[in-house]
Formats: structure tokens, C-alpha cells, sequence
């Protein structure tokens, strides 16, 4: 089968779900392509994190043309117009016009780019999955203008056109229904972890912890970009009130406020507990989620929740309906406000045998329905539905 997944922004080197499915789906004996643009997403610090991993990752630009990625086959294109991430390219019907394929993924349509393929559909005949990620709006005129002005009417053609949508959340689900007014049925689905890179690893877990000097404390770890809409204050708050633990947050973002946050350790008097790392690589996070021993995400969702579970980690995430999916077979604890997040961490913290319950269950569910490699074989069975 010829499959290609049109996507605005395309950064292998970070993961993803466009990449693990293309990857995957090419191991399973699939002509797998990526249409995307010749931009890296404009995120805070994203460039400095890709420099870091490469130093040829020095602008927000990669060259234009064809390039094979670990078997797929990656075309992209020249950018005309970028604003946020709605994106003008060039030249997306005459790529589609020579791969001639059976199936095309278009990951969220409101990108512009992504929704060009609902327009060619009819032409070349081939089959139309479309995703969704996005399940909020933020509270500027700005973004509300975009999305009720600008993306939803594009959304709308997309999903109007596609066989299949598929929403990554229960909440990305009702925020089609919702925002986009689609009546149509709607697949649920989730994003996923590389079970074959995320795994425990005993060697560097010692090796972790005798570096940071962790010994016998508990280790808590959350991850991911560091911006004010991750509201970690809530975590720092919360943690300073357990006790023989140590918490680490992996990531870079929002320079000002990481400093907002160390400020708030020292003045709780944990700042010898508290550890802000910064960015590392792909390669190196199973190693430190394998030191720890709790995941914790005081609020936004992110997909280094299910990496972390990959890795044996309990987690501890909000009662939201973007997340508490990820927790319903016993492999993590969710939590209400501030005050239960703290007894939730107080009591996995305290508890090893519970510990390790959910952790060995963590492991089994992200293997079973969070990795990869599963997700693909469940996408090619909704292409062939």
C-alpha cells in the first residue's frame, strides 16, 4: 500500500507521531511518504533543542527536495507563507500526482497545507484519513479569531471530505463536534511511545542516581517543554510538602519562567530537592526515566506521559479528559487540585508496593495499546476499513 502523511512541520529527530507511524508502517512492508514543509515548528527554544542534537539544525529552515528518512520517503516543499503554524507551500498536488497513492493521513487539517488534500481528493482517487489534535482554544481575541474565522472553515472542507477522522483525545473528539460542527463519526485513537527505545534500563538508572546522588530517596521526574501553560508551580507546591523524595524537571522553554520556579523552590526551602536539568536528547530520556520512580504532570497534556510509562513509571496526572485516559488500567493515580496531587504523591512516595504494581502494569499497557508499533497496525486497519 501507498501511504503518505502530509504534515506542516516534520522533525524526525524529535519523534513524534507522524514519524513513529511513517517508521513503523514502513517495517510493515508499506510504501510509506511525508509531505511537509521546509520549516521546523516556530515553538520557543525548539531551534536551540535541535542545534543541540545537531549543530546543521541552526535555522528554523531544512533544504527543499526529496530525502530518504530510515526508509521514508520525505518530500519538502518551499514555504510561501508561515504564520504561526498556518502554512502556504508550493507544489503539494504535483507530489501527490506522482506518488499516486492509495491512502493519504493528513494530520491537522488547520494548518492549511494539511487540508490541501481534501481539495485534490476526488482527482487522484485515493483514500482520506484526517486527524485531529488540538482540544482548546486559548483566551486571546487572536486565537479565537483564527480558529472561528480562519480554521474553521478549512477544518470543516477537511473533515467533510475525509472517509475517517480520527481524534488523538477524548477531547480533541469533542472539539471537532464543538468548534467544527461535524456530525460525521469519529475514531478515537491516542498518541503512542517507541517501546523499542523506551524501556527500562537498570545500568543507567544506577548510573543516574549515583550522579545526582539520589540514594535512597525517591526520585520524582516531569518532562517536557517548560511553559506557563504547563503550570508546574502546582508540582513544586505540592511536592514540598512530601518528604525523602527528590523532583526533576527535563526541558527547556520559557527562560523566565524557570527562573519563576526556581524562585518559588528557594523560597519553600527545597531548592537542594528540586533539579532543573534542562534539554537532553531522545536518546538519553528512557535513561532518566528509568531513575525515577514517579512521572507527575500538574496539567497539560503531553506525549512524555506514555514515554515515561514505557519506562515502568507510575504516573500522576490530572482527572482531565485529555489524560485520564492514559491511567484506567491501574498504572497511575489522577488527581483533583493542589491538595490531592500532594496526597497522591505523599502516597506513592510512601508506598514501594504500590509502586511497583503500577509500574509493572504501566509497562504491559503501553506495550499492549500506547506503543507504536500497535497504533500503526490499528491505522492500517481503519486505511482498509
Amino acid at each position: 500500500m501507498k501511504i503518505v502523511h502530509v504534515t506542516g512541520y516534520f522533525q524526525p529527530e524529535l519523534g513524534y507521531e507522524e514519524y513513529y507511524l511513517a517508521l513503523n508502517q514502513k517495517k510493515l512492508g508499506h510504501d510509506v511518504y511525508i509531505i511537509t514543509s521546509d520549516r521546523i515548528a516556530n515553538l520557543p527554544n525548539l531551534k536551540d533543542s535541535l542545534k543541540e542534537i545537531n549543530s546543521e539544525y541552526n535555522t528554523r529552515f531544512r533544504p527543499v527536495g526529496f530525502s530518504d528518512v530510515n526508509g521514508i520517503k520525505v518530500y519538502r516543499l518551499k514555504t510561501i507563507f508561515e504564520a504561526k503554524d498556518f502554512l502556504i507551500v508550493k507544489g503539494i498536488k504535483k507530489i501527490l500526482k506522482e506518488i499516486n497513492p492509495d491512502v493519504v493521513h493528513t494530520h491537522e487539517p488547520r494548518q492549511f497545507m494539511t487540508m490541501l488534500p481534501a481539495l485534490y481528493k476526488k482527482r487522484f482517487g485515493y483514500k482520506l484519513i484526517t486527524d485531529q489534535h488540538d482540544y482548546d482554544i486559548f483566551p486571546t481575541i487572536k486565537s479565537k479569531f483564527m480558529t472561528y474565522v480562519v480554521r474553521r472553515s478549512i477544518c470543516r472542507f477537511a473533515f467533510n471530505r475525509s472517509d475517517k477522522i480520527i481524534a488523538i483525545t477524548p477531547e480533541s473528539r469533542e472539539f471537532i463536534r464543538r468548534v467544527y460542527d461535524i456530525k460525521k463519526d469519529i475514531i478515537d485513537s491516542t498518541l503512542g511511545a517507541d517501546t523499542s527505545r523506551f524501556k527500562f534500563n537498570k545500568e543507567k538508572r544506577d548510573e543516574i542516581r549515583k550522579k545526582f546522588n539520589i540514594k535512597d530517596n525517591v526520585l520524582v521526574i516531569s518532562s517536557g517543554h517548560i511553559g506557563r501553560n504547563k503550570k508546574l508551580e502546582i508540582l513544586i507546591n505540592a511536592f514540598s510538602k512530601t518528604k525523602n523524595s527528590i523532583l526533576m524537571f527535563i526541558g527547556g522553554g520559557d527562560n523566565g519562567y524557570i527562573s519563576e520556579l526556581k524562585d518559588i523552590t528557594n523560597k519553600l526551602g527545597i531548592d537542594k530537592r528540586v533539579i532543573f536539568l534542562g534539554r537532553i536528547s531522545q536518546e538519553e530520556m528512557p535513561c532518566y526515566y528509568s531513575a525515577a520512580d514517579i512521572g507527575a504532570w500538574p496539567f497539560r497534556a503531553t506525549i512524555t506521559i506514555i514515554e515515561a510509562m514505557a519506562c515502568g513509571l507510575p504516573v500522576v496526572i490530572p482527572n482531565a479528559n485529555t489524560v485520564k485516559h492514559l491511567v484506567q488500567y491501574e498504572n497511575g493515580l489522577t488527581f483533583e487540585d493542589e491538595k490531592d496531587l500532594q496526597n497522591k504523591l505523599s502516597m506513592l512516595i510512601d508506598d514501594k508496593t504500590l509502586r511497583n504494581k503500577l509500574s509493572k502494569n504501566a509497562v504491559s499497557v503501553t506495550k499492549k495499546k500506547f506503543g507504536y508499533d500497535v497504533i500503526a497496525k490499528r491505522y492500517l486497519e481503519i486505511y482498509n476499513s
